[in-house]
């Protein structure tokens, strides 16, 4: 059976990978560089809330803090840069949002799936296995 915060994780997901390319093709007449800052701080800041209150509430037990959600989106900030870099000047608007959103959709995918595949291991566990 799939958990609500699974499901609530995935249409969080889906929602942004539409919001993030649409802010940053409707900014994109301001400069690739600025609709892409404009997407990526409105995008992370509504997630980071999202994600607060909606997907992993306090209420469940659950912690979502600043610095480690914003460890989690460096991976997918850096690929949005790196791939407005290299493409911005040689293809169009639609064409480099939907790849950004590609690359992101990648990126991100595979980032939450390294990230949340890492057991977590108690430092009794670590102090336990380095005895003899």
């Amino acid at each position: 059976m799939i958990s609500h915060s699974f499901t609530r994780y995935g249409l969080n997901g889906i929602a942004f990978t539409i919001l993030g390319p649409a802010i940053f093709w409707l900014a994109y007449p301001m400069g690739a560089f600025l609709a892409l800052g404009i997407a990526e701080a409105t995008c992370h800041i509504l997630r980071y809330f999202s994600f607060r209150f909606l997907v992993f509430p306090k209420s469940q037990g659950y912690r979502v803090s600043i610095p480690r959600y914003i460890i989690s989106v460096v991976p997918t900030i850096a690929a949005g840069v790196i791939t407005v870099a290299m493409f911005k000047g040689m293809i169009g608007r639609t064409e480099l949002t939907a790849l950004g959103a590609l690359i992101s959709l990648i990126v991100g995918y595979a980032w939450s799936t390294f990230v949340y595949t890492q057991k977590i291991s108690s430092r009794r566990a670590e102090e336990g296995a380095s005895q003899p």
